[in-house]
C-alpha cells in the first residue's frame, strides 16, 4: 500500500489483455533519500522505470524544478513539490539532470526516459560489437595490435596483477583474441616491459581496458612519459642490423589509438598554457599531502591554504613558497569569506600565534578551481575510542560545506576516515540520535550550493601508496561541469571494507576498473619497497647487562659502530637515529624509492625515531608479543595505517619495524605515506620528545600523495572533458 511519486513519459495498450498502460520514472521521497535532513518537499529522480496500469494513478501532484541558485527555502502547498534538476543514479551518486539528459539519445523519439537511456548505454557498454580492424567494449576501441591489458584467470586473487598483452588477431567465432604477452622486466621498474615469445588465445570478456608503450631509448624522455599517466609503459628498442631507424612505439602497434592517447595528454598541457594552472584552496591543509598529490602533475597549483596549527602551517609554507598560508581558525575564515564576499567591511584574521593578517594578504579567489581538505577526523575515527555525539565537536567538514557556497569552486574534494559514513549525532530536538548525521548533512549542504555529489571509499594501496590506508572520500562538481569518477586502480592489493548507506542493501562504492574488479596493472608496494634504501638504525643487543656495561663507559645514545660506518643506538634513550642528515644506504632498487629522492641529494634528514622501554623491546623481539599489539610490521605487504605516533603501546596497532628492533622512523613514515625525502616537517623544538612526537603527529594526518595524485588525474580528465570547458 505504499504511494510512490513517479513522472508519467507516455501512455500506451497493453497489446495483449488491452489495459491502458503508462510508463513512469519513479523518484523519492528527500526523507528517504537523506532521512531527517531531507526537505519534506524535496523529490530525486531515480534510475528506475516502469509500465503500469493508468488506474493505478491516484493523482496528480506538482513538481516544480529549481534553477541554479534558487532558494529551496519557499512555502509549499499540500501537493507541491520541487526537485533541483538532480537525479540519483544507484543511491549513491547525485547527477545534474542537464548532464543525464544526452541519455535520451538511446530513446526512441516517442518514447523518451532517462531510466531506458541509463539501461540502454550500460547494455551497449557490455556489449562487444564489430568495428573495423578490431572491437568495441566498455567505452573503449581495440584494434590489431593494441595493447590490453587482460584479466588473470584467478580473479578471485584481488592481488593479482592484469596481465599485458599484445592484440594479434580477433576471432568472432569462438568470441576471443589472439594475443601476445608482454612481461614486466623485474620489480625495479614495473612500468618497464618486453615482448616475449607467449601467445594465447583469451575470451573478450577478460579484457580490462588499454595501456600503451613508447620505445624509449633509456634516460630519453621516459621519466616524464612514464609519470604522466599510470597505464602508459615503456619499451627500449633493440638497434637490428638491417637497420638503425627507432620508431616511437613498437612493431605492429596501433598507432591511431597511441597517438589519440598522446593527444588526450596534450591536451592538459594546452589547458594549463592557455588558462594557467587551475587555482587550489586547500583547508586543514596539515602538512600538504593532499595537495602535493594535487599539484604534481603542475596542472592545479595551490593558491591559499589553510591551518589552525602552527607547525602544519609551517610545515606547508616551507614546502610550497609559492602559495599563500593562513594559520588561523576555519570557522573564523569562514566567517571573513563571507563578510568579504558580501560587501561588509571585515576585522582582519588573527593567526594561531596572536599575530593579525592583514586582509589585503589573504587571495580572494575569483575563480577557484578546487576546494579540498582533509578535515580532523578524531571524531570519526576507529580510533578514538572516546567519540562525542556532540555536533559542535563534529561540525568542520559542514564549515567547508559553507565555503564551497562562498568559492562556488569548479570542484570539490573531502576526505576523511571511513567511519565518517556512521557518525551519529544527537538529534537537538531530543528525539534519539540522527543516523548517519554527518554524510547526509554534508551530501544536503553541497546539493543545496549548486554541486553534484559523488562519494567512495579509496584505500591508498590500490594508487601506489606502500600503505593500506582506506579512506572516505567526497567528490563534488558544479552543476554543468562532469561529474569525476573514482579514480581507477592503479595497484593490486585488497579493496576496502564494505561500509553501508542509507537503505537496506547499500554499499558506498569502492574504486574498481573496466572490470569491476581489483585486478590492477601495477603489482602492490610493500614496506620493503619504500625504505630498504635508507640506512638502518642498528641497536645495541637487548639484554640488560650490556647496556649496563655500554653505558659505564659512557656510551648512551648514538655511537660509531667499530665494524662499520653506520651507528648504533640504545633504543631506550630518545631520539633513536640521525639527528642530521645521512646518506643512503644504496642507491635506489625501484621507481617508488626513485620517484621520492630528489634530483641532486645524496642524504636524508629526519630519519629519527622515538624510544621504547628495554623490556618492550626484549618482549617484542622474542616472540612474546599477542594479537596485533605490539607486533611488528610485515616486511613485504604495504604497512598498516600509520596512525600519529609510533609508539607500539598506543592502541591495537603496529608500529614496529620489521626486523631493526624500534618503531618505524619519522623518514620511513613519511616515505610510505609518498611524501619526497626533501619534505622537511617543522617540528616543535622545545625539546627532542616533544620534537618527534609533533612529526609523527604531521605525517599520521597527512593524505597519501600517490592517493592525491589519483584524484588529481580524475579531476583534470572531468575538467577538459566537460561539454562547456571542451
Amino acid at each position: 500500500n505504499e504511494i510512490r511519486f513517479c513522472q508519467v513519459m507516455y501512455f500506451f495498450v497493453d497489446a495483449v489483455h488491452g489495459v491502458k498502460m503508462s510508463h513512469v520514472q519513479w523518484f523519492i521521497h528527500g526523507s528517504r533519500v537523506l532521512g531527517e535532513l531531507g526537505h519534506p518537499n524535496e523529490l530525486f529522480l531515480i534510475d528506475e522505470c516502469d509500465d503500469i496500469p493508468v488506474n493505478s494513478i491516484i493523482q496528480k501532484c506538482s513538481l516544480y524544478k529549481l534553477a541554479l541558485g534558487e532558494d529551496s527555502a519557499l512555502k509549499y502547498e499540500e501537493g507541491e513539490f520541487f526537485g533541483r534538476s538532480v537525479s540519483r543514479f544507484e543511491f549513491t551518486d547525485f547527477h545534474d539532470l542537464e548532464t543525464c539528459s544526452r541519455l535520451l539519445e538511446h530513446c526512441p523519439t516517442h518514447k523518451p526516459c532517462i531510466s531506458c537511456g541509463l539501461r540502454a548505454e550500460q547494455q551497449a557498454l557490455a556489449s562487444v560489437q564489430q568495428v573495423h580492424g578490431g572491437l568495441f567494449r566498455s567505452g573503449e576501441e581495440f584494434h590489431i595490435g593494441d595493447f590490453a591489458y587482460i584479466l588473470p584467470a584467478l580473479e578471485a586473487n584481488e592481488q593479482h596483477c592484469l596481465l599485458l598483452a599484445q592484440i594479434l588477431q580477433v576471432d568472432w567465432e569462438c568470441h576471443c583474441l589472439h594475443v601476445r604477452y608482454w612481461e614486466r622486466q623485474g620489480i625495479a621498474d614495473t612500468h618497464h616491459i618486453c615482448q616475449s615469445t607467449r601467445t594465447d588465445t583469451v575470451d573478450i570478456a577478460r579484457l580490462d581496458g588499454k595501456f600503451f608503450v613508447r620505445a624509449v631509448p633509456a634516460g630519453n624522455g621516459m621519466e616524464s612519459w612514464v609519470t604522466a599517466h599510470p597505464d602508459n609503459f615503456f619499451a627500449i628498442p633493440q638497434r637490428t642490423t638491417r637497420s638503425s631507424q627507432r620508431t616511437e612505439t613498437p612493431a605492429n602497434a596501433c598507432g591511431t589509438c597511441y597517438f589519440r592517447h598522446c593527444a588526450d595528454l596534450k591536451q592538459l598541457e594546452e589547458y594549463s598554457q592557455l588558462h594557467g594552472p587551475v587555482s587550489v584552496l586547500d583547508v586543514c591543509c596539515g602538512a600538504g599531502g593532499l595537495s602535493h598529490g594535487l599539484t604534481q602533475s603542475g596542472f592545479f597549483e595551490v593558491e591559499l591554504a589553510v591551518d589552525q596549527d602552527i607547525l602544519a602551517a609551517n610545515t606547508f609554507r616551507e614546502s610550497n613558497p609559492r602559495s599563500t598560508v593562513v594559520c588561523t581558525d576555519l570557522n573564523s575564515f569562514l566567517k571573513f569569506s563571507s563578510d568579504r564576499k558580501r560587501g561588509k567591511i571585515t576585522d582582519p584574521l588573527v593567526s594561531s600565534d596572536g599575530a593579525v593578517i592583514p586582509n589585503h594578504t589573504v587571495p580572494r579567489l575569483l575563480n577557484l578551481g578546487v576546494l579540498c581538505g582533509g578535515t580532523p577526523c578524531g571524531s570519526f575515527s576507529a580510533a578514538n575510542r572516546h567519540k562525542s555525539r556532540s555536533i559542535c565537536r563534529s561540525s568542520i567538514p559542514l564549515v567547508m560545506a559553507g565555503l564551497a557556497s562562498i568559492y562556488r569552486p569548479k570542484f570539490v574534494v573531502f576526505e576523511n576516515v571511513p567511519e565518517f559514513i556512521h557518525h551519529s549525532i544527537d538529534d537537538p530536538l531530543g528525539d534519539g540520535l540522527i543516523q548517519q548525521a554527518m554524510l547526509k548533512a554534508m551530501c544536503r549542504s553541497l546539493i543545496e550550493a549548486g554541486f553534484q555529489v559523488r562519494i567512495g571509499i579509496l584505500n591508498a594501496a590500490q594508487h601506489g601508496c606502500a600503505q593500506n590506508r582506506s579512506r572516505f572520500i567526497i567528490l563534488g562538481a558544479r552543476r554543468g561541469l562532469k561529474l569525476p569518477n573514482l579514480p581507477a586502480l592503479s595497484h593490486s592489493s585488497n579493496s576496502p571494507h564494505n561500509y553501508s548507506l542509507f537503505l537496506k542493501g547499500e554499499f558506498v562504492p569502492r574504486a574498481t576498473r573496466h572490470s569491476g574488479t581489483a585486478a590492477a596493472p601495477h603489482p602492490l608496494i610493500s614496506l620493503d619497497d619504500a625504505i630498504n634504501d635508507l640506512v638502518s638504525l642498528d641497536t645495541i643487543p637487548i639484554d640488560r647487562s650490556s647496556i649496563s656495561c655500554r653505558e659505564s663507559q659512557g656510551l648512551n645514545g648514538e655511537s660509531t659502530h667499530p665494524h662499520s660506518k653506520q651507528c648504533i643506538f640504545d633504543p631506550t634513550l630518545a631520539p633513536v637515529g640521525y639527528r642530521t642528515g645521512v646518506p643512503y644506504a644504496k642507491p635506489a632498487s625501484n621507481r617508488y624509492q626513485n620517484s621520492l629522492r630528489s634530483n641532486d641529494s645524496t642524504t636524508v634528514t629526519q630519519h629519527v625515531t622515538n624510544s621504547v622501554p628495554l623490556s618492550l623491546v626484549c618482549k617484542v623481539y622474542q616472540g612474546a608479543a599477542s594479537g596485533d599489539t605490539y607486533k611488528v610490521l610485515v616486511e613485504d605487504a604495504p604497512c598498516n595505517t600509520l596512525l600519529t605516533t609510533a609508539d607500539p603501546r598506543s592502541g591495537n596497532r603496529r608500529s614496529l619495524h620489521p626486523t631493526q628492533k624500534r618503531s618505524i622512523s619519522a623518514r620511513e613514515a613519511a616515505r610510505v605515506q609518498g611524501f619526497p625525502d626533501d619534505y622537511n616537517f617543522v617540528s616543535d623544538r622545545v625539546k627532542d620528545v616533544s620534537t618527534y612526537k609533533s612529526i609523527y603527529k604531521l605525517i599520521g594526518n597527512a593524505v597519501p600523495v600517490p592517493l592525491a595524485a589519483a584524484i588529481s588525474r580524475t579531476l583534470s580528465t572531468a575538467l577538459i572533458t566537460s561539454p562547456n570547458v571542451r
